[in-house]
Parts: structure tokens; C-alpha cells; sequence
């Protein structure tokens, strides 16, 4: 037994400086960026036809809802003798009420894009940038640094510890990309697939699920605006505060305040949701938690490698 985990420990080790080794050649960082963008640019495309392939379920929905509705409140005004300007009131409020909601889904799915985009230029504003953060920018941005850091690593000692910080670094930033391409897809969902939630407004006993999708649509305008924040506040931390140096103790400063970065672009964004919604987005466990889950992508990798 205790031969086999020497046996595993040195190959572990073998691998790990062969991997490091070959780091440079890695330099695929921007092919990755271009890939991921290609199917962001998919996804939005697709999801932004669901506006239009929804419409006429909603619509039904919408004006059943109507007519059971009305005819509701028309046979109880019969039932209790109302007179003729009490049934012309109803008549109106009904007329009105369908003009207006009629109106809201016309314009439902540029409302829905309008109250995004003017949070995400908002963002965009407070932390002095332009142009939207996109998932395929931070990989390439954290294989980057992974680089840049194993560029100032000598001897296979150093290169040992450095390439196993650079692969936690690694991994934390596709977390923070994993995070933003989630967020972005939620938003493609919300613009595009959330208009059948419209379709409850043709009846006052349904109408709060329809006042709900403009209230979902602010909440994840707000979390776009705090996951733009926080990661504009990470690069700007990043680029003025780390410069990759051969010091063990520069590089465990680096992969804190990655770790940090990536604790704050999963909590943060989801403190102003919450804030929207008025749920509670419990304690700081998740970085526990988050801890452990890099650990075990950093342990899965390897052993999915052959290490």
C-alpha cells in the first residue's frame, strides 16, 4: 500500500511538472473567448425568436381569460339588477383595460430589453467603462494571468507551486465566466420566453402573475447591473494591484483576491435580486461551499487528465 501512493505521488508529481512544462503552448485562450461568444450570439439569437413563437399562445390565453372575465362580471351585475350605466361602466373598464394591456404586450419584448439595457449602460457608467462584460473575455483574461504568472516561475520546486495556484486561478475564473454566461442567458430567457406570463392580465384574478414579469424583468436588470459592477471592480483590483512575480507569498496574494472576486460576482449580484424581490439570500456559507467545489474541479481535472 504504502508503495502504490508513492508510486501515485511521484507520477502525480511527474504530471504536474509536464503540464507546467508545456504552459506556453497553451495559448489557446483566445480561440476559447471566440467560441463561447459564438454561442452566446446562438443562444441570443434563438431565444429572441420566442418572443414572436409565444404570441399567439399568449394571445388565446389573453383573450379567454377576457371573455371569462367579462362574461363573469356581466351575468353577476345581471343576477343583482343593475341598471344600464352600471353594466356601460364595467363595459369601459373592460375596454380600457384590454387597450392598455394590448398595449404592454405590443411592446413587451422592447420594455423587457429597455429596462436591462439602460441598467447594464448605468453599470457601465458608475464604473467608467464601455461595452458589456462577456464570459469569453474573462477566461481569456484569467488563462492570461495563469501565464504571465508560470512566466516568472524557475526550477521545478517553484514551477510545481505556481502551477497549481495558476490552475486554481484558472478555475476560479471560469466560475466568474460560468456566473456572467448564466446571467446572460437568464436575460435572453426573460426577454424572450417570459411574455406567456402576459398572457394571465385578461382576468383580475391572474392579472398579479402578468405585474410579476415586469417585476422579474427589473430583478434581473438589477443583477446585470451588480455582475457588470463587480466585475469591472475586479479587473480594475486585478490590473492595478497584481503584478505576477517569482514570490510565493505575490502569488497566494493573487489567488485571494481571485478567490475573493469570484465570492463577490456570485454573492453580490444576487444580494440585488434579492433586493427586488424581497428574498432573504442567506449567509456567507457559499464560500465554504464554493471552496470546496473548486477544490474538487481542480482534483476532478487532474484526475480526468491521467494525473
Amino acid at each position: 500500500m504504502e508503495l502504490n501512493y508513492r508510486v501515485i505521488k511521484y507520477l502525480f508529481l511527474f504530471a504536474i511538472a509536464t503540464l507546467l512544462i508545456m504552459w506556453p503552448e497553451y495559448s489557446y485562450a483566445e480561440q476559447e473567448a471566440a467560441a463561447i461568444r459564438t454561442v452566446t450570439d446562438r443562444i441570443s439569437e434563438v431565444t429572441s425568436r420566442w418572443h414572436d413563437a409565444l404570441r399567439p399562445a399568449m394571445l388565446s390565453l389573453f383573450w379567454t381569460l377576457i371573455f371569462i372575465s367579462f362574461a363573469y362580471s356581466i351575468g353577476k351585475m345581471a343576477l343583482m339588477g343593475s341598471d344600464l350605466p352600471e353594466i356601460a361602466s364595467e363595459i369601459v373598464k373592460t375596454i380600457l383595460l384590454i387597450g392598455f394591456w394590448l398595449y404592454i404586450i405590443e411592446y413587451s419584448y422592447e420594455f423587457a430589453n429597455a429596462i436591462i439595457d439602460s441598467l447594464g449602460e448605468a453599470a457601465n457608467i458608475s464604473s467608467g467603462k464601455d461595452g458589456n462584460i462577456h464570459p469569453g473575455g474573462i477566461i481569456e483574461r484569467g488563462v492570461k494571468l495563469a501565464s504571465e504568472m508560470m512566466g516568472q516561475a524557475s526550477g521545478i520546486g517553484k514551477k510545481i507551486i505556481f502551477g497549481l495556484c495558476c490552475i486554481i486561478i484558472v478555475v476560479l475564473y471560469f466560475y466568474i465566466a460560468a456566473i456572467v454566461f448564466v446571467m446572460q442567458i437568464e436575460t435572453y430567457i426573460v426577454t424572450g420566453m417570459s411574455i406567456i406570463l402576459l398572457g394571465f392580465a385578461g382576468s383580475p384574478w391572474t392579472s398579479d402573475i402578468s405585474k410579476k414579469y415586469f417585476l422579474f424583468t427589473f430583478s434581473v436588470g438589477m443583477k446585470f447591473f451588480a455582475t457588470i459592477i463587480v466585475v469591472r471592480l475586479g479587473e480594475e483590483l486585478v490590473r492595478e494591484t497584481i503584478t505576477p512575480s517569482s514570490s510565493y507569498a505575490q502569488a497566494f496574494t493573487i489567488m485571494g483576491i481571485i478567490f475573493l472576486l469570484a465570492y463577490l460576482t456570485k454573492r453580490i449580484p444576487d444580494m440585488a435580486q434579492a433586493m427586488v424581490s424581497g428574498v432573504s439570500v442567506g449567509n456567507g456559507n457559499e464560500a465554504l461551499g464554493m471552496a470546496a467545489a473548486t477544490g474538487k474541479a481542480v482534483v476532478g481535472a487532474m484526475v480526468g487528465a491521467g494525473f
